[in-house]
C-alpha cells in the first residue's frame, strides 16, 4: 500500500504533535493493509476544503465519488 499524505497550509497552526499522530495512523494502515493501492490523503487543521469548521465541531471530512458505470450482456 502506498500512502501519500499532504498537508495544506492550515496545519502550520497545528498543536506540534499533529503531524506525529498522523504518521503514526499512516503506519497503523499501512499494517492493516496489504493491497496494491495508493491512498492519497489531503489533511488541513481547523478546516475542509477550504472552509473553516463551524466552532462546536470536532472534524469534517470528504470524500471523492467514482464514476458510475453499468455493464450489459
Amino acid at each position: 500500500m502506498q500512502i501519500n499524505v499532504s498537508y495544506d497550509s492550515s496545519v502550520a497552526s497545528a498543536p506540534a504533535a499533529f503531524k506525529t499522530d498522523v504518521a503514526y495512523v499512516v503506519k497503523l494502515l499501512d499494517a492493516a493493509f496489504s493491497n496494491n493501492v495508493t491512498l492519497n490523503i489531503h489533511i488541513g487543521w481547523g478546516e475542509v476544503g477550504g472552509q473553516a469548521l463551524d466552532p462546536s465541531d470536532l472534524g469534517e471530512s470528504e470524500e471523492a465519488g467514482a464514476p458510475a458505470y453499468s455493464y450489459t450482456d
